[in-house]
């Protein structure tokens, strides 16, 4: 199993978020009459810091020996076996199947020692493919 992680800037940037939006919505009921926006700040400011800890403990993508998995809340998964095209762009790797299922790879959110792997992964399966 590979994981290729996350770049520490997207994971601190969720991490501000939910903790700028949960103190607006705390200091708003605190030191003020209770609105309805304070209640969708605090709303906003759990869910940044929901999604910086799901990102932090699943990452972004992970290889198995049979499929590849996006670890998002709606995440894709593909077969291996499933796989025919493999298109490496600049920005992103697109990885497309026989039933016309597809899974865009961003690479501008990898953490810079996951890179190396993904490209040893991505040859593997572009290896296998011939």
């Amino acid at each position: 199993m590979v994981l290729i992680k996350y770049k520490r800037k997207r994971l601190i940037f969720n991490l501000c978020l939910g903790l700028a939006w949960l103190s607006i919505g705390i200091v708003g009921m605190l030191y003020g009459e209770v609105k309805w926006n304070d209640y969708i700040s605090i709303f906003l400011g759990v869910f940044y810091l929901f999604i910086y800890l799901y990102e932090q403990k699943k990452q972004y993508i992970t290889f198995t020996k049979d499929a590849i998995k996006e670890n998002a809340l709606f995440g894709k998964s593909i077969l291996i076996k499933d796989i025919n095209k493999i298109i490496t762009l600049p920005e992103s790797i697109k990885i497309k199947t026989k039933n016309n299922k597809e899974l865009t790879i961003n690479k501008q959110l990898i953490d810079i020692s996951s890179k190396v792997k993904l490209d040893s992964e991505i040859e593997r399966l572009k290896q296998s493919l011939n």
